[in-house]
């Protein structure tokens, strides 16, 4: 197994090099098995000074006479070097997928580059043979990683101690992994119930067949994790299992579930019929029921619903049982068992929960037609305590509330209208102010939504509060406006300027001035809206906190800007200055500031915006906290950039790094280095962003540098340079998205210069394949086992695990992740 050509290792080269006069610019591939071995035929692509730069062709033949002598380490030590230079050359990507394919042990680079050169050349004469050969190679790191657990497990029948638990536990969580399940079940066989004490087991036998169960379950093999299930001989609750969080019964949840959604809900119910806890016994039914319910199998899902409140009578504790009959009252009704679900409200000991499934009930019978019994259901809503938030007349509004959306969805506005006179008399008995106002809003929405917007005022009108009455006209008019009933937003809007007015003393009115004016605005009431405006501004002068004061005249600012009023948007934010001056907090005032100078920035004054960056700046200086201040330096660098004030924007991120390169703390280094690099990314100095992510320590930070930098160049349409940042990510997981981001950029864009999806696909196979370089080669871990001593069985045993089955495991599923959404985008 050391390499694939070590049969008639001789012949095969002998047959396999061409002279390159004789063979096609293409390649020929000959792919077959011999002896269970993968061997394909090496073919040297003929070459041209044009083709390649004397650099590569000189690199390309010192490959080619390394292969032809069988020195396949040399050779691809030389492809890699013409690769470098040449990334996208057809035939430096085969030969060097095919060096890597002989050397042993280097199947997963092979597949990366044979994935490569597809990519360049989908349509190739070889490119089905490659295809197959890929199969090939990818069934023989299986078969390697069987090999591997083997060895482990020979050696962990070596070991004395409680590791070999561990080992063993290891091997059965690689092997579900790899797909050899009964690999795995053999395994689990050798680990025994290890008891920790006061009636608890961990690294088990048990512990295993739960994991496995779980995973062959989520996987879909239902029959296999009943099998891995019977094996379970523990309560499962005795297993120290923190990452199931005391759910003893998951395992078989997830198996019900899983099988419910493949249509076998008679295997379904006998899973959840294994459950010998009540409580869990009777959710995992009602799972199965709420499958049933999507799949609109109602009868089917009654019946569920029925066996689920077989298990719950069981129950012993009175409040887990009330719950659970009130999520099954609320699925029966649902599936339009009204008559079902209001009996099982009847075991509902919780008077609120109860209130909550008449509403439900309410609905569904209305949707049925069923007014009359939907308004009964609504009257039989009972909640003794009167004088609380939650009393009957709260939920009793709420359902006929409910029944009136119907009633108007269905074009009997009349009806609607009967039935939300109802709602709003049991909201007048309701007790809480608080919530007596929100059952009115949720009126007044109703009646909006269905067009009956001088309802909705009406309803409104009702609310004593003149606030709150003001925030109920604003939700009006803001549905007015989303169904384009412009002249009612405007007669609405103008009540609630005029009730405002009444209350300008009130210091929450500036608010609701500024509301209606955006409002007005949006309605192309521009003169009112400047007039509402000078209310908000009035108001906002009386506002004694200065942080809220400098705040309020800001948004009153951008709504005067988004009225067209840009000179009088820069006055205010002029007072706004002043108001941030008043604030004592240096961040607070920093930031107060900055937002200032966002504004200005967004409205065009440039001057004034740079002015109040230089005041957030003077302010950030006395900020104490290292991680406040640059933040503060951060953001005033960024916006310093929109202005184009370049130089100060760099002078603010040399601050930062310094706060960064002071402090002790390695981390806290890295993640300021990497905002540091995305602003700079934003500011469109990618040079410099680049250079501050080649300098964070951190592996984790650093890649999420160039990551955000990569994003910020797609977003601005600079492809090559999204790309050539790429270049410096070793591997990550979330590269495929970004290439498949710049890919669609270019279909969007119609780059269809012959590199449109390929070049980033090829450059994705790249990276997977160098960071596959540095994993260890079967024939390496082999080594190592054979140098080890006997008594570091346990050593053996973990790094053939983690650094060879796990490696390969892992690499060889993401390379099938990858190749599958690069097939969906292909498709695309």
């Amino acid at each position: 197994m050391e390499s694939t050509v070590s049969i008639n290792k001789e012949l095969t080269i002998k047959n396999s090099i061409y002279n390159k006069k004789t063979i096609p610019a293409w390649f020929i591939l000959t792919i077959f098995l011999a002896f269970g071995v993968f061997t394909s035929t090496f073919v040297l692509a003929q070459t041209s000074g044009n083709a390649l730069s004397a650099e590569v062709q000189k690199a390309y033949e010192r490959g080619y006479a390394a292969a032809e002598q069988g020195e396949w380490e040399l050779a691809i030590k030389y492809f890699s070097k013409a690769q470098k230079v040449a990334p996208e050359s057809p035939e430096i990507l085969f030969n060097l997928a095919f060096a890597c394919s002989n050397a042993g042990g280097r199947d997963l680079l092979a597949i990366a580059w044979y994935r490569a050169y597809l990519a360049v050349a989908p349509s190739a004469p070889n490119a089905d043979q490659v295809r197959k050969g890929i199969v090939n190679l990818e069934v023989k790191v299986e078969a390697n990683v069987r090999v591997l657990i083997n060895l482990v497990r020979d050696t962990a029948a070596e070991i004395k101690d409680d590791d070999k638990d561990l080992i063993y536990q290891y091997i059965t969580a690689v092997q579900v992994n790899s797909g050899d399940i009964s690999g795995a079940m053999n395994a689990a066989e050798n680990i025994p119930e290890r008891h920790l004490g006061n009636g608890r087991y961990s690294l088990c036998k048990s512990e295993a067949y739960l994991n496995l169960a779980t995973v062959q379950a989520k996987r879909g093999d239902i029959s296999g994790a009943l099998d891995s299930v019977k094996n379970i001989t523990l309560p499962i609750s005795s297993i120290t299992l923190p990452r199931y969080d005391d759910d003893t019964f998951r395992v078989y949840r997830e198996i019900a579930i899983e099988q419910a959604k493949t249509g076998d809900i008679a295997g379904a119910r006998d899973t959840a019929a294994g459950i010998t806890d009540n409580e869990a016994r009777s959710d995992t039914y009602l799972k199965i029921a709420d499958v049933q319910i999507k799949l609109v199998d109602m009868a089917g899902a009654r019946k569920s619903l029925g066996l689920a409140k077989k298990a719950v009578d069981g129950v012993t504790d009175s409040d887990s049982k009330s719950w659970i009959y009130k999520d099954i009252s609320i699925a029966q009704a649902k599936t339009g068992d009204i008559s079902g679900s209001r009996d099982t409200a009847e075991e509902i000991t919780d008077d609120y929960d109860k209130s909550q499934v008449y509403i439900v009930i309410a609905a569904e019978q209305a949707k049925t037609g069923d007014i009359e019994g939907a308004m009964d259901t609504a009257k039989s809503i009972n909640i003794k305590k009167v004088k609380h938030d939650y009393c009957s007349d709260t939920y009793m509004s709420d359902a006929y509330r409910e029944i009136a959306a119907v009633q108007a969805g269905a074009g009997d506005r009349e009806s609607a209208g009967k039935s939300l006179a109802l709602a709003r008399k049991a909201a007048a008995r309701i007790y809480s102010n608080r919530y007596k106002v929100r059952a009115y809003v949720r009126i007044a929405r109703v009646q909006a939504e269905t067009g009956d917007s001088e309802g909705a005022r009406v309803t409104a009108r009702i609310i004593t509060d003149d606030y709150d009455k003001i925030q109920a006209y604003r939700e009006i008019a803001r549905l007015q406006v989303q169904k384009d009933d412009i002249p009612g937003a405007r007669k609405t809007v103008e009540l609630a300027v005029k009730l405002a007015a009444k209350e300008i003393n009130d210091y929450r009115s500036h608010d609701s001035f500024r509301e209606m004016a955006a409002l007005q605005a949006r309605t192309d009431d521009i003169p009112d809206a400047r007039k509402s405006l000078v209310l908000a501004k009035k108001v906002t002068a009386k506002i004694i906190e200065a942080d809220n004061k400098s705040n309020s005249y800001m948004k009153i600012a951008e709504v005067q800007a988004a009225a067209g009023d840009v000179k009088g948007g820069r006055k205010t934010l002029a007072l706004a200055r002043n108001a941030a001056a008043e604030i004592n907090e240096d961040d607070e005032k920093s930031w107060a500031y900055l937002k200032i100078a966002v504004a200005q920035a967004g409205i065009g004054d440039t001057v004034g915006a740079r002015k109040n960056l230089e005041l957030s700046k003077k302010a950030a200086d006395g900020v104490t906290d290292d991680d406040q201040r640059s933040r503060c330096y951060m953001e005033i660098a960024a916006v310093q950039a929109r202005t184009g004030d370049m130089a100060a924007s760099r002078r603010n991120l040399a601050l930062v790094k310094k706060i960064a390169e002071d402090n002790s703390g390695n981390f806290f280094r890295s993640l300021v280095y990497t905002e540091i690099a995305a602003v700079q990314a934003k500011t469109g100095d990618v040079v410099r962003a680049n250079n501050t992510a080649d300098h964070i320590s951190v592996f984790a930070c650093s890649i999420l540098a160039y990551m955000k930098i990569v994003e910020v160049q797609v977003q601005a349409g600079d492809i090559t340079g999204a790309m050539d940042t790429l270049d410096w990510v070793v591997h990550d997981d979330d590269e495929s998205d970004v290439y498949i981001k710049i890919s669609k950029l270019r279909v969007k864009t119609a780059d269809f210069a012959g590199t449109t999806v390929n070049l980033s696909e090829v450059k994705r196979w790249t990276h997977l394949a160098l960071a596959y370089q540095t994993y260890p080669s079967l024939s390496n871990l082999q080594k190592f086992l054979m140098s080890l001593k006997g008594n570091n069985f346990r050593e053996v045993a973990f790094t053939l695990t983690s650094e060879g089955i796990e490696c390969m495991v892992d690499a060889l599923e993401e390379l099938q992740n990858n190749e599958i959404k690069w097939s969906e985008l292909r498709a695309q």
